[in-house]
């Protein structure tokens, strides 16, 4: 008699330990951070459109100014006795920003994405943005440029509405900051030093002069009676358009007077402007010299630089125990404009050790809801001017009536 045997019955299958699935999905998410975290953060649709602006550099400008002190002379022609300077002092900081993923950049990766978004001291801002770099700020244009081929001669005439100043910016970099920062700085301590207001391009608005012969201003010639940035800016600020003016210029051995009627300023000049495009001719002579060692070299710096040769021709007076950063691009006139990346440039002060924070009061108004540290001391300066005191109330303790910028 046949059997029939019943069939085995199915094991189950043995399970996985819980351990070892813990391991895989470790093991699995490391090897997709490795792949992912450097990659561009565009293929998660993060970040795009977006530039990373993180801490830069923090310098030291205290012992940076050097000086020909044998050519050194006050404006009323004495020598100029410069006194050693304080080795215990604090530092003066120049500070600066790092940017990750403008035009010629790397593309921002997923982990400097995430660090936007985290890290104190990282922010994402969206583009087009100004330009970050070096120059890392663009100065305001202070120069009225030519009017183009077409538009209406600037004239005195009542029924003429005053022809309008195209409004251009002037990219100051580097140099162009450097040098306002030593003639304000010079002009402040009454040290000679030559500065020429040099006529670009040639007016379109002609005047008729004696026997109908037309006298123009052209490239080249110096205007001689508004012979300092300062005063020109003032004139625009001070003169409404329409306003016929008499200028006053070299042409070689020659002396070219022109009355020309003033055209509507460009937007960051209250005011009018003249119909011609100046440049500024810096002659210090090989007086002053700037070392860097970190590379800072954007417009940003001119305050800082303007404030570090204020202390090393008078002998340190402007620096005391405490550290201070400073910011801000200048105005030939010394007037400040804000810069890029104030809340970054926080930070980069912070790293350097800086117990205040000058900064123009624009940049002041965008850290007021911002959540910042305690530990550094923000203050708002308009000028090179009111810097130099604010300086100097720090250093005599002495800072009750500091213009304190609030933040949270």
């Amino acid at each position: 008699m046949d059997t029939v045997s019943e069939p085995a019955e199915e094991q189950p299958k043995a399970k996985m330990p819980t351990k070892k699935k813990l391991l895989i999905a470790f093991l699995v998410a490391v090897f997709g951070l490795i792949v992912l975290i450097p990659a561009p953060a565009r293929v998660l649709n993060l970040c795009e459109n977006q530039v990373l602006v993180y801490p830069g550099d923090a310098e030291n400008m205290v012992n940076k100014i050097r000086f020909e002190e044998d050519k050194l002379k006050h404006t009323d022609g004495t020598p100029v006795q410069l006194a050693q300077l304080p080795t215990d002092s604090g530092k003066l900081l120049s500070v600066s920003v790092f940017t990750e993923g403008l035009d010629g950049d790397r593309e921002i990766s997923v982990s400097s994405c995430l660090r936007g978004m985290f890290s104190d001291g990282y922010e994402l801002v969206d583009m087009p943005t100004p330009e970050f770099g070096t120059p890392e700020d663009a100065m305001p244009q202070m120069q009225a440029h030519t009017p183009d081929e077409g538009t209406a001669e600037a004239t005195s005439s009542d029924e003429d509405e005053p022809a309008q100043a195209p409004q251009d910016i002037d990219d100051g970099g580097y140099e162009e900051g450097r040098n306002t920062a030593f003639a304000l700085a010079f002009e402040s301590m009454k040290i000679a030093h030559q500065v020429k207001i040099v006529v670009v391009d040639a007016l379109e608005a002609k005047t008729l002069k004696a026997g109908d012969e037309l006298i123009e201003l052209r490239q080249g010639d110096n205007i001689i009676n508004l012979d300092s940035a300062g005063k020109l800016i003032q004139f625009y600020e001070n003169t409404p358009a329409g306003t016929e003016v008499t200028v006053i210029a070299k042409r070689g051995s020659d002396t070219i007077t022109e009355t020309i009627a003033t055209i509507v300023g460009p937007p960051d000049l209250a005011g009018s402007a003249l119909p011609v495009r100046f440049k500024i001719d810096y002659d210090f002579n090989k007086l002053v010299h700037y070392l860097p060692n970190s590379g800072i070299y954007g417009s940003s710096g001119s305050l800082a630089i303007a404030l570090a040769t204020m202390n090393a021709l008078d002998g340190g007076s402007l620096m005391g125990k405490d550290s201070v950063a400073v910011t801000g691009d200048l105005r030939p006139d010394g007037v400040t404009y804000p810069v890029n990346g104030i809340y970054s440039k926080v930070y980069s002060a912070l790293s350097g050790g800086a117990d205040w924070f000058l900064m123009p009061e624009d940049n002041c108004v965008e850290l007021k809801d911002r959540e910042l540290p305690p530990e550094i001391k923000l203050v708002a300066v308009k000028d090179v001017n009111q810097a130099a005191e604010v300086m100097r109330a720090i250093k005599s303790g002495q800072t009750d009536q500091l213009d304190i910028c609030p933040h949270k």
